[in-house]
Parts: structure tokens; C-alpha cells; sequence
């Protein structure tokens, strides 16, 4: 048997400097160079999708290093070096656009931080040789020409392109979540420093047949199209410069201009990645404090602030470099936080290099929950995760390994517990029914470490040759859970080596041992799926269910069956399959699967 531990917390030295729980910009100056100066810092953080829910088995990356999200989203990266001006970090998911957050690092402490991803889809298929466009409803924009696109080495391209074009509306609420970066810090064509104000931005990947990158050749160009919000329209300057986001050091960098022609920037660009059209501004630095309708500092909540938002810390401050010359808003979103708002605060256009402060910021009492983790006596240090229908909330222990989190009120709710040194516990809640009321759970003990078994299949067909495919036993990257919505268990396994994305999960209903019913089986394997459920001519699916644990414990068994190519191609036959995994809280089955697979199951 093998041991269950969670791999990016096996090297942590824990210290209560590691632990310490804040999220607050340390600097009101924009990114400057440090002559390769770094600091030692840590960063824990959380992957979500626009609709608020854990993004399980993304890739992060951050100060050369490289993990992946665990169950409810979580990752952490523990004392490494980063660049002393600004730490990136970047994301990948299948089915989804690339998503980034970068900021002055804390020295020798720990940043705590929440990345959003834009599912993709295939918003057009285009011959590489003839040329097109791919075209969102608002008018957004992407023009191929003939013969233009290559391959990632720079070699030509002839075969069909798959697009996948998405727009940023800069009024909409979630633009600050989901843009890059996410404090709009830039680099000019001049090398001078700037904070940028966003007329729109669009966002486009190219897929080869095989599921390959693609982008515009040396030397070849393409036409972009951008909206402009009809509230900014008239205010929106007759030419705009160019920026693309950079994905290495976090600033958007200047290249080219758009022209305003109607309601649109139209632009000729170079290449692909994300493309913003911004008028570029000095650096001012807007701060305050959101307490709750006890006068009591609230932690974690967030604060949108014009085109940017920021995360108040364990004092409840918040602060955040914004564009100088630019009036703006500040305010606590009730849809961003649990139904907890704050009334706007209007902020008139200030000069570059001041501070202003909002003062204090009020919203209604959420519910808490708290407690303490330990393992007998010894304090334990982790993610604690609650989620409820409609909400979620996620927090890294404090140094006396103590949680305090916000919640909504009155919500049949599951708390999970990750410890640092791999174990795994959860409980059954209901949040207080009163706001400003607190449940106490005192002390959790998390101390069981559980053991799994395998987690592999053989498959032929389609290429493969009794090749066995063998998945690591973590909660990182295979787990199980119940969705009670549908009453539908969900088997999942997911890895990655080097670009090479492997996918495997099956579903079936009930929770019971033995033979399940209606069964559907799913695997991915460089960009090809495939698929099997019961009545689908041709395939067939095997289960045999043989333990099936409580939340924190073990769903195990066996599988087998015959897959058909979604692309029309051969299928593949899976024989020998086995699964140990341990059982995670559920969201909702649909997100956790990639929004690319989903589209194709509907």
C-alpha cells in the first residue's frame, strides 16, 4: 500500500512567519528594477472559475517552481526566491484561458491570494491556408490572414485552427478578478513605469489539430477588433496604445495602438496572448479598512477598487496602487462577498505618487466559523475550506493554528481540513443562523494519515499498446466525492508530464459497494477524447465498487470498459483498471470537469 500525502506540503518547514495569514500591498511605488535583487517570501492562494468553485489539478507556477491545486483549489508555495519588486504567479487548467496575479512580495512572510480562470471554448475553426475570423456577439474580433499561422518552433502550419477567442469587459464586476496581473501595473515601450486604465481587453488561443499551441508566424500580422462598454464609449480617446501581457515578470507591455472606429479599437498585432486597450496613467495608492457591524476588523473580504480589487488582510486594511488622473469608486460587492456590501465611496482623480485614504468601509455581520487544529496537543498547520450551496470560503491557519472564517448565514454547510504534513479531515455544519454570531468548533484533530492502493489502467487502440497509465495517490491530483445534487459519484484522475496532459475520470450513481448503475467512463490524452456510457452503440463500462468511506476516507475499486473517439476516430479498450482515492466535499460535478470536456458532454 501507499501512503496518501499531499507532495507540495511535504517540504514546508513550518514556522509561524510561513503561516502568518495577511494580504495586503506592501508598496506604493509601481515595479521598479532591483538589480536582481530577491527576497524569500510565501505564497498560498486559491484557483476558482467565474462561478466561485475550486479549479482541482491546475498547474501554478511561481519563483521557478511548479504545483498543483489541491481538492478545494488550494496551493501553496513555501520560502522561495522571487525578484525583491514583484512575484508572479502564473496558471494553467485545461479548458480554460491562462490566468495570472502578480505584487510586491512580503519579505520573509507569506501573501495570500485568490486567481480566477475564463473557461475557453472553440469559438471558431479555420483553415490555416484559406485565413478567417472568429467573432464574439459584442463585435470582439480576430482576423487570420492566408497562410500566417505556425507552429510553437516557428514552422508553418496547414492545418485546421481552433480559436478560442474571450473578452474583458472593464464595467463588469468580475474584470478585476479575471484580469491579468490584476493590478494593471505596465511597462512602457519607453521602459518607463505606468498603471493602466482598460477600455477592453480580448484574450486568444490557437489550437492545432492535435491539440497543439499555435501563434502568428515571424513576420505575419493579425487584425483585432475590441469593444469598447457603451458607458465608456464616448469618453474613449481616438487612438489607444497596444499592450500585451507578459507572462514572466506580470506587467502588461506596450506595443502598437487601436484605433476607435464606432464603439470599437481595432488594432493590428503580432502575436497572440492577451491584448488590452488602456490609456496609460502615473501611480497614486488608494488604502482603508472594512469592519463588520461590530466595529470588528474583517478578514479576507474583497474590495473592488475601480478596474482592480484587493483582499483585505487579517486587520481588515486593504491597499492598492490604482491609475493617477482617474476617478473611480471604491466598495465592498455583496456578490463578490457572501452578500455582505458597503456603500460606494467616490474617489476624484489623484496625483501620481499620493496615498488616499477611504477610511473605513462598512458591511453587515457575516456568520463565522472557528477553531483550532491540532493532532493531540501539537498544533497543525493547513487549508481550512467551507463551502455551502451558492458559497465558498478558504483560509490558511494562523501560527497557533487557529481559522476564523466568514461565512454566509444559516447554510447546511462542509468544512475540509488539509494539513501541511498530509492529513485530511471534514464535518457537517450549519452556519450560525444570526449574522455577527460565531460557531465555535474548538478543537479539530487531524492526525490519520490515509492509506491508498493503486490508481492505473491498460489501454489499447488508437496508438496505444498494453500501455499502463499509472496516476499519483493525492488528493491533488485523484480523488472521489458524492455530488447529492445529482446523486452521482465521481471518480477523477488527472496528471501532468511535462505538456503532456492525461485525464481519466468515471462517474456512477449511488454510494453503495457492488455493481453501480449507469455508468460513463471520460479520458483525455493529447487533446483527443474519448467517452463511453451506457446505450452508446459500441462501448462498453464496467464497475465493481468494493469500499466506498465516509468524507475523509476511502472509495475503492475496479473498472474496465471500450471508449469511443469523440473526433470520430478509433476508440480504445481499458482493462485492468483500479481505484483507491480518498473522498473528498463535493461541489457540484460540472465543476470539476474542464469547460472544454463539458461542452463536449452536452
Amino acid at each position: 500500500m501507499k501512503r496518501f500525502y499531499i507532495p507540495i506540503f511535504l517540504a514546508l518547514i513550518i514556522s509561524t512567519a510561513l503561516v502568518y495569514y495577511g494580504c495586503k500591498d506592501s508598496s506604493t511605488n509601481p515595479p521598479t528594477e532591483t538589480g536582481g535583487q530577491t527576497v524569500t517570501t510565501s505564497i498560498t492562494g486559491t484557483v476558482l472559475d467565474e462561478s466561485n468553485a475550486p479549479i482541482t489539478g491546475a498547474q501554478v507556477k511561481a519563483g521557478g517552481q511548479t504545483t498543483t491545486t489541491n481538492s478545494t483549489g488550494g496551493f501553496i508555495f513555501s520560502s522561495i526566491q522571487v525578484p525583491a519588486s514583484r512575484y508572479v504567479v502564473n496558471v494553467e487548467m485545461s479548458g480554460y484561458f491562462k490566468g495570472s496575479y502578480a505584487d510586491v512580495p512580503v519579505a520573509n512572510g507569506t501573501s495570500t491570494i485568490k486567481i480566477y480562470l475564463m473557461a475557453t471554448g472553440t469559438t471558431q475553426t479555420i483553415s490555416a491556408s484559406s485565413g478567417g475570423e472568429a467573432a464574439l456577439q459584442n463585435g470582439s474580433k480576430v482576423v487570420l490572414n492566408a497562410n500566417s499561422i505556425a507552429n510553437s518552433d516557428g514552422s508553418a502550419y496547414s492545418g485546421n485552427v481552433n480559436l478560442s477567442v474571450g473578452y474583458l469587459d472593464p464595467t463588469s464586476e468580475n474584470f478585476s478578478s479575471l484580469v491579468p496581473g490584476g493590478d494593471m501595473q505596465a511597462q512602457r515601450s519607453d521602459n518607463s513605469q505606468a498603471t493602466l486604465y482598460s477600455y477592453g481587453i480580448i484574450k486568444v488561443v490557437m489550437k492545432g489539430d492535435g491539440g497543439e499551441d499555435l501563434n502568428l508566424k515571424s513576420g505575419s500580422s493579425s487584425e483585432i477588433t475590441v469593444d469598447i462598454p457603451t458607458s465608456m464609449a464616448s469618453d474613449a480617446p481616438a487612438t489607444i496604445p497596444l499592450w500585451h501581457y507578459d507572462e514572466t515578470t506580470g506587467l502588461w507591455k506596450e506595443e502598437g495602438t487601436a484605433t476607435k472606429q464606432g464603439d470599437k479599437y481595432v488594432g493590428t498585432v503580432s502575436h497572440f496572448s492577451d491584448w488590452n486597450c488602456d490609456v496609460p496613467e502615473g501611480t497614486a495608492t488608494v488604502s482603508g479598512l472594512v469592519v463588520d457591524c461590530n466595529n470588528q476588523p474583517v478578514q479576507g473580504i474583497s474590495v473592488h477598487i475601480g478596474q482592480v480589487n484587493m483582499r483585505t488582510g487579517a486587520d481588515g486594511r486593504f491597499e492598492r496602487r490604482v491609475p493617477a488622473n482617474t476617478s473611480f469608486e471604491v466598495q465592498v460587492l455583496g456578490s463578490a462577498n457572501f452578500g455582505l456590501g458597503s456603500d460606494p465611496v467616490s474617489v476624484p482623480a489623484l496625483t501620481e505618487g499620493t496615498t488616499h485614504d477611504v477610511g473605513t468601509l462598512h458591511v453587515d455581520c457575516p456568520a463565522y466559523v472557528k477553531g483550532f487544529i491540532k493532532c493531540g496537543t501539537d498544533i497543525k498547520f493547513g487549508q481550512v475550506a467551507i463551502s455551502w450551496e451558492g458559497g465558498y470560503n478558504v483560509q490558511y491557519t494562523g501560527s497557533d493554528g487557529s481559522f476564523n472564517l466568514a461565512t454566509d448565514i444559516g447554510k447546511p454547510a462542509q468544512l475540509s481540513v488539509y494539513t501541511f504534513d498530509g492529513s485530511y479531515t471534514s464535518m457537517d455544519i450549519t452556519t450560525p443562523s444570526t449574522r455577527g454570531n460565531t460557531l465555535d468548533l474548538g478543537t479539530i484533530q487531524v492526525c490519520e494519515q490515509v492509506q491508498t492502493g493503486d490508481n492505473k489502467f491498460t489501454i489499447n487502440g488508437s496508438g496505444y499498446n498494453n500501455t499502463t497509465i499509472t496516476f499519483a495517490s493525492d488528493t491533488n491530483q485523484v480523488f472521489g466525492y458524492f455530488d447529492p445534487t445529482d446523486s452521482l459519484s465521481f471518480i477523477y484522475m488527472y496528471k501532468i508530464t511535462g505538456t503532456d496532459t492525461t485525464l481519466f475520470w468515471l462517474t456512477f450513481y449511488g454510494t453503495g459497494t457492488g455493481t453501480p448503475s449507469q455508468i460513463s467512463m471520460y479520458f483525455y490524452h493529447n487533446s483527443v477524447y474519448y467517452y463511453a456510457f451506457e446505450g452508446l452503440p459500441g462501448a462498453t463500462t464496467i464497475v465493481n465498487v468494493t469500499k466506498y468511506g465516509g468524507i475523509g476516507g476511502l472509495i475503492e475499486g475496479t473498472f474496465s470498459g471500450t471508449l469511443t473517439s469523440y473526433m470520430g476516430g478509433t476508440g480504445v479498450t481499458i482493462s485492468n483498471g483500479q481505484f483507491s482515492v480518498i473522498r473528498i466535499i463535493g461541489q457540484s460535478s460540472k465543476n470539476k470537469i474542464p469547460a472544454n470536456i463539458r461542452k463536449m458532454m452536452k
